[in-house]
């Protein structure tokens, strides 16, 4: 689905390109109109579509979250000690898949917000001296409206999707994965002890 409004974010911007690249062509601001009025249709689809889904992202980045450590605490407790290696191929698997579909996931709904900041630094760039005052205006409130209305995607309004997500992401899992090993290693060792 974020295909499909990544396709629509980008038509937006090639005519608002068209448009801006005539202006003598006709009425400007009757088109800048139409533009930013198809561009906040868009984002109010994709506040429409995280709305429905934004339950089921929450659950799926939590439930990611919470595999990808128990996986690879359990790859890191089969290397202690040392494991069946089928176990040790079958778990390196599920965390790598895990975590590599997470990642393609933000990295394309990443490419969704970078559509509104090429869209803004086209806009900062134009040269809006060569325009009428009125034009000029309509210009500003258009960078405006960009600037406001952004599409993101979150989940249940906690956090927002994206690349930079991973990041957190990762010091999480890294973090319980050392506490998970903190606290196995003391009762490992009594184990071995009382044996």
């Amino acid at each position: 689905m974020n295909k499909i409004f990544l396709i629509l974010f980008q038509n937006s911007y090639k005519n608002l390109k068209e448009v801006l690249a005539s202006p003598e062509a006709g009425d400007l601001n009757a088109k800048l109109s139409v533009s930013v009025r198809w561009y906040l249709s868009l984002i109010y689809n994709v506040k429409h579509f995280n709305t429905i889904y934004s339950t089921g992202v929450f659950l799926w980045m939590v439930s990611t979250v919470v595999i990808t450590i128990a996986n690879t605490f359990l790859y890191v407790l089969l290397i202690f000690e040392q494991g069946d290696m089928s176990d040790l191929v079958v778990i390196t698997v599920r965390v790598v898949f895990t975590y590599a579909s997470a990642i393609v996931i933000l990295t394309e709904v990443g490419k969704l917000q970078e559509s509104n900041k090429r869209m803004l630094s086209f806009l900062y760039k134009y040269p809006s001296s060569k325009l009428r005052p009125e034009e000029a205006s309509q210009i500003e409130l258009i960078l405006s409206t960009f600037r406001l209305c952004k599409p993101s995607l979150n989940a249940l309004g906690i956090f927002d999707l994206g690349v930079k997500l991973c990041a957190a992401c990762s010091g999480t899992i890294i973090t319980y994965i050392l506490v998970l090993l903190q606290f196995y290693l003391p009762w490992a060792n009594k184990s071995q002890e009382s044996h």
